[in-house]
């Protein structure tokens, strides 16, 4: 029978430690995403204003001080959610941005896609305008700005392409994209305070009417 020979490689060592960090990175992940999952349900019920520590403990199942091995306090507990909250909607507007279509189909769909993120959430958007009260802004303002930045780059591409095309009319598209994202915020901030009587496709059927011939009568 052959042995097989094995030597050793002072690299060879470091392959545990490294696994066992990569282990404790994703255990450590999911307990902070169980931990967030628990303050959008504490939120939910109690608003952030509510909102303690002990609270989101007793719901996630985990001894309170557990929860400062992860999060510093409240505040930083709050950060995290909101971040969380935001990132998919920018990431289907990156997608969509991806997508090749014909340009005004284009600008449809990412207003739809933007649109459709917030429609029903009404939670979401009022826990973004909450978190100002307990966040330090001087720590939220940048990520806020680069969550901004990425969905303005995202529209800007898409108006790009189509004034390329010749499909829309020439000018700056981060300007023309900035108005577009004011208007689809306008629409969206009312739904803060009370549910819309139209449906979402009626908002984004007269957003994109608007946007793209006026209202001045020809």
């Amino acid at each position: 029978m052959t042995m097989r020979s094995f030597s050793y490689h002072a690299g060879d060592g470091a392959a545990m430690p490294d696994l066992a960090n990569r282990r404790k990175a994703a255990l450590d992940e999911l307990t902070r995403e169980e931990i967030r999952e628990a303050a959008n349900r504490v939120i939910a019920a109690h608003s952030i204003s509510g909102l303690t520590m002990s609270l989101v403990a007793e719901e996630a199942g985990l001894a309170k001080g557990t929860l400062y091995n992860y999060f510093e306090d409240k505040n930083d507990l709050v950060f995290y959610v909101l971040v969380k909250a935001f990132e998919p909607l920018i990431e289907k507007l990156e997608e969509v941005a991806d997508a090749d279509m014909p340009p005004v189909e284009h600008l449809t769909s990412a207003a739809h896609a933007f649109m459709s993120g917030f429609a029903g959430r009404q939670p979401l958007i009022a826990m973004a305008m909450q978190a100002r009260t307990v966040i330090d802004p001087a720590r939220v303002m940048p990520v806020m700005k680069r969550m901004r930045e990425r969905t303005e780059r995202s529209c800007t591409r898409i108006i790009k392409r189509g004034m390329d095309q010749g499909a829309f009319r020439a000018g700056d598209p981060t300007s023309v994209a900035r108005l577009f994202l004011a208007a689809i915020n306008g629409l969206l901030h009312p739904r803060v305070f009370a549910p819309s009587q139209r449906s979402l496709d009626d908002e984004v059927d007269e957003l994109m009417d608007v946007f793209l011939h006026g209202i001045a009568v020809r």
